[in-house]
Formats: structure tokens, sequence, C-alpha cells
């Protein structure tokens, strides 16, 4: 089975930070974030790898090649973007790539977690979703994904960002997923019209209307979204209390 790592984004709230590092790279605990995705994925039996990069690439590339040297059973492989594609839209663009594989496990390269990833993929095969999306409670949903889900954990509503009105839920998606790859084609109208896509702007809410079965893997682990300089800070305060939360 392959993973997708998203890895591309600007890290601009985590300036200074990222001013030379890019965000996948910056050190938790004293080991770059994306060494923890790594570990985690190699500990899953995950084979291969591809991360996509666009702020900073030359220094993501180095790194990948480094971990590649090491022959220890996890191959990456590097995709550039000249221009930002989105979340889906990358995985539209390598789709070839994943032609073979029947599920994809795809990360947001900024979270910071200790979810096994195993569980996941188990429960996703179990549940025969075509997509399974992680998710978790938060206190302030209008700044995430909302998910509305039923008893039986399939998902009924999806809204990013909702507005305060329109909060019908506390479940946040994690930006951790796990989807058979006919969904890539199941949204082909989508990828016809336009190149740049994501998951929560576009495809979950155009999946739902297609009355698609999607389902939540709800997590009571760590996840924390390192995408400002306060998470970052819990991140590393997580860390520092639990010196190797790689599984």
């Amino acid at each position: 089975m392959k993973a997708l790592i998203l890895a591309a984004g600007l890290g601009t709230r985590l300036k200074p930070l990222t001013d030379t590092i890019p965000k996948v790279l910056v050190p938790i605990n004293g080991i770059p974030l994306l060494d923890y995705h790594l570990e985690s994925l190699r500990r899953s039996n995950i084979t291969d790898v591809l991360i996509n990069t666009h702020y900073l690439s030359d220094i993501v590339q180095d790194y990948c090649d480094l971990y590649n040297e090491k022959n220890n059973g996890l191959t990456i492989t590097v995709t550039y973007e000249k221009s930002l594609l989105g979340s889906a839209g990358t995985m539209i663009a390598n789709r070839a790539y994943f032609a073979n594989d029947k599920n994809l496990l795809i990360i947001y390269g900024d979270d910071f977690t200790n979810l096994n990833y195993r569980e996941l993929i188990s429960f996703h095969e179990m549940r025969n979703s075509l997509a399974t999306i992680v998710c978790n409670k938060v206190e302030n949903i209008q700044e995430k994904g909302m998910i509305v889900f039923d008893e039986n954990d399939e998902i009924k509503h999806f809204k990013e960002k909702p507005s305060k009105d329109e909060v019908i839920s506390n479940y946040s998606n994690c930006g951790i997923y796990v989807i058979k790859t006919e969904l890539i084609e199941k949204i082909s109208p989508l990828s016809d019209q336009q190149v740049t896509l994501d998951f929560g702007h576009d495809v979950f809410p155009y999946l739902l209307k297609k009355n698609e079965k999607m389902s939540v893997f709800k997590i009571s682990d760590f996840l924390i979204d390192i995408g400002t300089i306060e998470q970052y800070k819990i991140a590393q305060e997580i860390a520092s209390n639990n010196h190797d939360q790689r599984k």
C-alpha cells in the first residue's frame, strides 16, 4: 500500500521558523516532523510514499534522497509542483503512481500525531467505504472541516469552515484519509473542470451529493496541526513529555 504526504504548503503562519525550513521538516523535539510520519508509515507496512513539494522544495528533496539511501524498506518519491494543485489536485496529477493499488493513505504533512495507521487501514477495509476520514472533537469547528455522521459512522454532511449559523457538529476533519483509488475516476467531472482541487472544499461535498459511502474514524489520540506558532509549541511540549511517539 502507498501513502501520499501533502507537504507543499508555504508555512506562512509559522514564520520566521519557515523562512529557511519547509514546514514538513520543522524540528519536533529535535526530530524533523517528516521523520515522525515516515517512521509511523514504515511500522505500518507502508512500502512507498509520494511527497509533493513546492516551497523550499530542494531542501525536502535532499532530505528524501538521504532517507532513501538508508534503504530501510520505505521508498520516497518526490513530486514538485510549480503551482500548487490543492490536496486532491496532487492526487489527480499523480494518479499513475497509485494505479495498481486498491487503497491509498493520505496525510497532511503538518499533522503531528501518534495515530495507529494499521488500525485506521483495517477499519477502512472492514467498512468498505469509498473514503474514511479521521476525525476528532474540537472547540472551534469554524476553523476546520465540520463532519456530521450517523450511528453507523457514515458521513451525512461535510462543511469546510462553517459559519456560526451552520455549526451542527464539533467533529473535525483531521486531514488524514484512507480512500479507494477508484475515487479518482469518480471525481473526474470535478478534475475535468479545474486543476486545483481540495478534499474539503470540493471532493467530499461532491461525493456526498453523489450518495457515495464515506465513513469517519474517530480518534482520541493526540493530533496537532502545527500550522501556527502556538500549535507548534504544544507539539513541542507533547514530544518532550513523550520521548518517542513514533509508531
